[in-house]
């Protein structure tokens, strides 16, 4: 038995939400796909604003340089799934959290089940895992589900929100069915952070996994942005798809969202 309710551990979001939303957000089952650099945090802050049910798939290991900005990362979970790090860190701040754990991560088979399961999705999926990317995509659309999407890079957040009633994933990211690495860039980054020189940029769009640079600010503020949608869209019904994209730039500290040109 728990030692306390679950009005308890909550009553601090009351004021902020009422009690209708805050029974919204206790009744939602949420899948998030990615539990590193934003997902992880994402998952911690959905965690404490009370929400019932979160699938958390991610199929990788915490190693030594997630520490300087993934949530949950330290010395002890190194070598340990993500997404069950994550998962019993959760428990520990709402006990009444129902968790499942895809530590295998998501394939052509069990994304049906799971989105079966969720009333949307949360895509933190590494930017360099495209196939995969798109895989969640397609299944999400066929099954009406609305996906939240984010990346980050450098002093850019972008995020990405996609609609089953709008153009899908691959819209965006192929040509002749084949992802296209410079468009792909394109959409996801609109305006360059500035940290991507040239030989970055040429290095990515000839396939090769560069490592980007980033900082634990970025992920936080940026996870904070995407639960700041979830909200927007669990409790005012407000859902931002694509072709509108939002872009927060960090050095400026400003928000904006446009309507992305696919030419």
């Amino acid at each position: 038995m728990n030692k306390y309710t679950y009005d308890e551990i909550f009553q601090r979001n009351i004021g902020l939400l009422t009690r209708k939303e805050q029974q919204k957000i206790n009744n939602l089952s949420i899948l998030i796909v990615g539990c590193g650099g934003i997902g992880g945090w994402v998952a911690e802050m959905l965690a404490r604003l009370g929400v019932g049910e979160l699938i958390l798939a991610d199929p990788e290991d915490f190693e030594v340089s997630n520490l300087n900005r993934q949530a949950i990362s330290n010395i002890e979970n190194l070598g340990k799934n993500k997404a069950r790090a994550v998962g019993n860190y959760l428990k520990k701040i709402n006990p009444y959290l129902k968790i499942e754990i895809v530590g295998k991560g998501i394939n052509k088979k069990n994304i049906p089940k799971l989105l079966n399961k969720t009333d949307f999705v949360i895509d933190t999926i590494d930017f360099y895992s495209i196939e995969e990317d798109i895989l969640l995509h397609k299944f999400a659309r066929e099954l009406g589900k609305n996906v939240f999407l984010s990346q980050v890079a450098g002093s850019k957040a972008t995020f990405t929100n996609f609609s089953p009633n709008n153009k899908p994933l691959d819209y965006y990211l192929t040509n002749n069915n084949k992802i296209d690495m410079l468009k792909t860039i394109k959409f996801f980054f609109p305006e360059l952070p500035k940290e991507t020189g040239k030989f970055l940029l040429s290095s990515i769009i000839k396939g090769k996994r560069s490592a980007i640079p980033s900082i634990s600010i970025k992920p936080i503020i940026t996870a904070s942005i995407v639960v700041e949608d979830v909200l927007d869209y669990v409790l005012r019904n407000k859902f931002y798809s694509v072709p509108f994209i939002g872009i927060y730039d960090f050095d400026n500290r400003t928000y904006k969202r446009k309507k992305f040109n696919v030419e």
